[in-house]
């Protein structure tokens, strides 16, 4: 195994292709002209998000295999609320412990080969990247679903007033 020159190496390049060609967001800083702009931004954002998800079951993968499959930690996902998939490091057998501290550890094991611990950064720069562009995705999706739900309530409150004064004359 050799070392990679960026954490990208390890994965698949058409699932990013896809997501990097993705509409870029500086149509977020122009005017949005009507619901169908929200709705459009959403589904968009929704699918970078799938196609960084698509990366993200490659690296699970990946650690199910050896050399990886033989360390004291496991790569997996865990679901938010907003049903976007994180990837996590968990320690193997029952403590079934998870995060930063996980993979810190393994870097120090004495049972962890000094040839994989520039593989295990990269990997870890790469688990950092992917959950920070799913939470960014995901945020901007869910401001756009408001978003429109709140012009929505906006355009029933213009209707209102309106309706409200015509009948008044």
């Amino acid at each position: 195994m050799t070392v990679k020159q960026s954490p990208y190496d390890y994965v698949e390049q058409a699932p990013y292709y896809k997501v990097k060609h993705a509409p870029s967001l500086k149509g977020l800083l122009k005017p949005f002209k009507g619901k169908g702009d929200y709705v459009v931004l959403e589904q968009q954002m929704i699918e970078a998000r799938e196609g960084i998800a698509a990366m993200i079951d490659e690296i699970v993968e990946m650690w199910a295999k050896p050399p990886f499959s033989l360390l004291a930690i496991q790569a997996g996902t865990q679901a938010s609320p907003s049903g976007a998939h994180h990837l996590r490091w968990r320690s193997r057998g029952r403590a079934q412990r998870m995060g930063f501290g996980v993979w810190a550890k393994a870097m120090q094991d004495k049972q962890t080969p000094e040839d994989l611990l520039e593989e295990l950064y990269w990997f870890e720069a790469l688990r950092l990247q992917t959950n920070m562009q799913i939470s960014c995705l995901t945020f901007i999706a869910k401001q756009a679903r408001e978003c429109q739900e709140k012009m929505d309530e906006a355009l029933e409150v213009l209707a209102q007033a309106k309706h409200d004064k015509t009948e008044k004359l």
